[in-house]
């Protein structure tokens, strides 16, 4: 991303799964260096429920255990 030629100064990398270390410590940002934004599967999920992007609150139904004492 920091070679590609252009005006941007800054490039995004999204993945649904996570980066390695190797990626995110390449990420970091530099002096003099296109800055690096990289977005995981994690950041995907934890914004689209906070913004309720593709996803409805719902209702579950109440789930029921038994204690050991009333199994004997």
């Amino acid at each position: 991303m920091r070679g590609i030629k252009g005006n941007a100064d800054t490039g995004v990398i999204i993945t649904p799964s996570s980066f390695t270390l190797g990626a995110l410590v390449e990420a970091k940002p530099t002096q003099n260096q296109r800055s690096i934004v990289l977005v995981n599967g994690d950041l995907i999920v934890d914004t689209c429920m906070k913004h309720e992007i593709w996803v409805r609150k719902c209702e579950l139904p109440t789930l029921c255990t038994f204690s050991d004492s009333d199994l004997r």
